[in-house]
């Protein structure tokens, strides 16, 4: 069984003065079938339920903060079968 918790904070700056900061908690869990070659694993993406992104814009003219309603919490199934050996 492979596991993984990791953190994901994003800042991301569109323009001069512009940018978005949020951060988010992510686990998953899977297990390797068929000597490897089929990999299935659950994640949990933004496990802390922090569905929002702050915002802050500035020009000439004004300044603006706010905040913006971002994905949430949700859980993918993952499926994965490779194909090729592994040797090749």
């Amino acid at each position: 069984i492979k596991t993984s918790v990791n953190d994901n904070c994003y800042l991301y700056t569109a323009g001069a003065g512009t940018n978005i900061n949020t951060c988010t908690l992510r686990a998953s869990v899977g297990y390797p079938f068929m000597k490897g070659k089929l990999k299935v694993s659950l994640s949990g993406m933004d496990l802390l339920n922090r569905s929002d992104a702050y915002t802050t814009s500035a020009t000439s003219d004004y300044f603006m903060q706010s905040w913006q309603t971002a994905f949430g919490r949700y859980f993918m199934l993952n499926i994965v079968y490779t194909f090729r050996h592994k040797g090749a």
